[in-house]
């Protein structure tokens, strides 16, 4: 399994990012910065180093 740097480019005066992605369209990736997951609808599952969670709708994930 590979996973690619995901480099966030965040606006000078927002240190923020906000956006939504589907889970067939975003690969495993890895960042230095925090990482909030809501799952808005549907289930997911998710690795975090070597460990996996599995998350339904309602779900907030802290990484």
């Amino acid at each position: 399994m590979r996973y690619q740097y995901e480099l966030i480019d965040y606006q000078v005066d927002l240190p923020i990012n906000i956006f939504t992605h589907t889970v067939e369209s975003f690969p495993y990736h890895w960042h230095e910065a925090t990482e909030i997951l809501f799952v808005l609808e549907g289930e997911l599952e998710i690795r975090v180093n070597q460990d996996n969670y599995q998350l339904r709708m309602g779900d907030l994930f802290l990484v």
